[in-house]
């Protein structure tokens, strides 16, 4: 019951962190000026950069700890994790999940959002990996501390999502 209250709370943190981010967009002062398509795409691959480079991390990291022991060397085909592998392989896994959803949606965006409102897609990029990394750190620490990562991953991207998906409908 403590655990499912820090999931709650987890959850309307990285919901009001998800609405106060549009709203920053939409409130900014910055601005960008009227791109072309390809401007506006580069923008997005960019941004879509950061769920690659951190799988890659963590990629790298599930490879050193299996390189370095002896009970996870053959794979997780043969065998559970170890215990010093098995959180950075589910972050991992977790991860790939979060990613292959985030770097379509930042494109979709990116194709269709300009002027200030395209300032959306690298603070998307930004939340990935701010939500990723509280993940990873909450991991170990149970489902209430790992909820706020994924809350910051998630919801943002899925509120993407239904923005995409209505200008894709809209247009």
């Amino acid at each position: 019951r403590r655990e499912q209250r820090g999931v709650a709370i987890s959850i309307l943190i990285g919901l009001a962190t998800a609405a106060a981010s549009a709203a920053a967009v939409w409130i900014s002062p910055l601005d960008l000026p009227t791109m072309s398509f390809a401007e506006r795409m580069t923008i997005g691959v960019k941004c879509a950069l950061v769920p690659s480079l951190w799988l890659l991390f963590m990629v790298a990291r599930v490879s050193t700890i299996r390189f370095f022991s002896a009970a996870d060397m053959r794979g997780s085909a043969f065998a559970p994790p170890s215990a010093r592998l098995a959180v950075d392989a589910a972050v991992l896994q977790n991860s790939v999940e979060q990613a292959l959803i985030a770097v379509p949606v930042y494109l979709a965006l990116a194709a269709q959002l300009d002027g200030r409102s395209l300032l959306l897609v690298p603070l998307l990029s930004a939340l990935f990996l701010i939500g990723r990394i509280a993940f990873w750190w909450g991991y170990p620490h149970g489902a209430a501390a790992r909820s706020l990562g994924m809350s910051m991953t998630l919801y943002p991207t899925l509120f993407a999502a239904l923005a995409a998906a209505a200008l894709s409908l809209g247009a």
